[in-house]
């Protein structure tokens, strides 16, 4: 299955690409994950780290949009242990923790993209487009 995000006049159509969203502040999750799925996404929502990482071990999305204040591990340390566990695909910070310190703190714990609150949900659609459109060339390349 194709990990694409088609782009028409007027259209997203998205194929059923699975994202996992780690959010604890419902308002945005519930907004985050209504765009999502209105755009052709699977999506799995999570309010802490350490209930993602438990679910992860029955299931591995094809893209992560991760919270960076999340009550218990930070997003940080989420990201740090997927990594360290060997999960290769996207991890897209989602924060109000913009300033330059932060994003460089984000990427070395192995974020593949970084995008500061409070966004356009077409700015995350892209963003989500591009990761997974890219990650699925760099599988094809490496066949």
């Amino acid at each position: 299955m194709s990990n694409l995000l088609c782009v028409f006049p007027g259209k997203t159509i998205a194929t059923m690409s699975h994202i996992l969203l780690i959010e604890d502040y419902m308002p945005h999750a519930q907004l985050m994950s209504m765009d999502l799925t209105e755009a052709g996404y699977q999506v799995s929502t999570y309010q802490t780290g350490e209930s993602a990482l438990a679910a992860l071990s029955s299931f591995t999305p094809d893209l992560i949009v991760l919270d960076w204040r999340l009550p218990g591990l930070d997003g940080v340390e989420v990201c740090r242990q997927l990594r360290a566990t060997g999960y290769t695909q996207p991890i897209l910070f989602v924060t109000a923790m913009a300033e330059d310190a932060n994003v460089r703190k984000g990427l070395a714990a192995g974020a593949d993209a970084y995008l500061a609150k409070p966004f356009a949900p077409q700015v995350l659609l892209r963003a989500i487009a591009h990761h997974l459109q890219g990650h699925e060339n760099s599988n094809s390349s490496a066949a």
